[in-house]
């Protein structure tokens, strides 16, 4: 009479669509198993095959090789931020704005070609410009704080 009655309860909770609850939220839709194995609930990289690819926030570059908790700092996965200055500090205290892409990629933080950027601004670096030190117009250079031209 025991196991019948364990079994009627194990098939009314299976059919009122009781589960597990995710203590990742709510939005990802991935197997328990692409992260954990039965014997242990740790995640590493050898056991992880989660593709990031498949979220609005594509590893690429240098973001590929951070650990998962340096973003994601709860269990629920879609907490965690994608702008710039979640992660990052923003040395230029917000004098350059929010897009952080228009100087910066994730490959290198360094930045390629000054002259190019140069080039979007109102002053395009030409002829004996293009050998000029930054600091020599940009006061605050050294900070690197790049007030607009004549501002600084």
């Amino acid at each position: 009479m025991c196991k019948l009655s364990f079994i009627v309860v194990l098939i009314v909770l299976t059919l009122t669509g009781y589960s597990q609850t995710s203590p990742h939220g709510t939005r990802l839709k991935t197997d328990c198993i692409v992260c954990h194995t039965s014997e242990t609930w740790k995640v590493t990289k050898t056991i992880n095959s989660f593709d990031h690819n498949t979220t609005p926030f594509k590893l690429t570059g240098q973001h590929q090789a951070v650990d998962c908790i340096s973003c994601h700092k709860t269990l629920k996965f879609e907490e965690a931020k994608s702008e710039c200055a979640a992660c990052h500090t923003d040395m230029h205290l917000n004098t350059l704005g929010p897009n952080c892409a228009r100087c910066h990629d994730t490959q290198a933080w360094t930045i390629k070609s000054s002259i190019t950027l140069h080039k979007a601004t109102r002053f395009p670096l030409e002829g004996g410009h293009t050998v000029v030190e930054c600091s020599a117009c940009h006061k605050s250079a050294s900070n690197y704080q790049y007030e607009p031209l004549g501002v600084e």
